[in-house]
């Protein structure tokens, strides 16, 4: 029994030094701190419980990180962001706050004249929609029906790859990589040949 129960020791061990980005919340949990937070029946909710182990993290702190982690990603696709613009058109109409002097002849004309935002601006509009998104009491997927502007984020950050093929290729390196004469290779050494051995076309 006691052999057993030093197995189990070990493994929870393991799996805590493997996942321990997202046990002590560093910038590589980022990604899955927003798709946490952007679960409309979650959002904010786990806050008080990580403050159990975490006293220093504040709510504040949380929204921040994703805010930035939202900002990031839609640096990084515009069309995305600008999709959402376009639907989120009557804010530029009806809030002074976010006025980027979108040109009126082309509205008239009816067309549909995507605003070019500076990052400021950007921002400006994330945070606006991210806040209203956690003041609002819904809970359901008809969330995204009020703040379409987050749904692209949600989207992303909450979709499992669709399919296992990229897993499967990850495996067939592993199986390379671990050969007969590599059994004594630490777990560090071993992911790291791996990665190496995937991305060897990019290297």
């Amino acid at each position: 029994m006691h052999q057993v129960s030093s197995v189990v020791a070990k493994l929870e061990q393991r799996l805590r030094d493997w996942f321990d980005a997202f046990f002590t919340l560093k910038p590589e949990a980022n990604i899955a701190l927003a798709a946490t937070v952007l679960t409309p029946d979650i959002k904010m909710s786990w806050i008080k419980v990580l403050q159990r182990i975490k006293p220093e993290m504040t709510a504040a702190d949380i929204s921040t990180r994703v805010l930035n982690t939202i900002c990031d990603f839609y640096a990084k696709d515009n069309r995305a962001f600008n999709a959402q613009i376009l639907k989120n058109n009557e804010l530029f109409a009806n809030n002074g706050h976010f006025d980027f002097d979108l040109n009126d002849t082309d509205n008239e004309k009816g067309t549909n004249a995507t605003p070019a935002l500076s990052a400021s601006d950007r921002r400006a509009f994330l945070t606006h929609h991210f806040f209203c998104y956690l003041n609002d009491n819904s809970r359901t997927n008809d969330t995204w029906v009020k703040h379409c502007s987050l749904k692209e984020a949600f989207v992303a950050f909450n979709t499992p790859l669709t399919s296992s093929a990229p897993v499967e290729r990850l495996f067939s390196f592993a199986g390379i990589v671990n050969s007969p004469r590599r059994q004594s290779m630490s777990d560090l050494s071993f992911e790291k040949l791996v990665l190496l051995k995937a991305n060897s076309k990019w290297c």
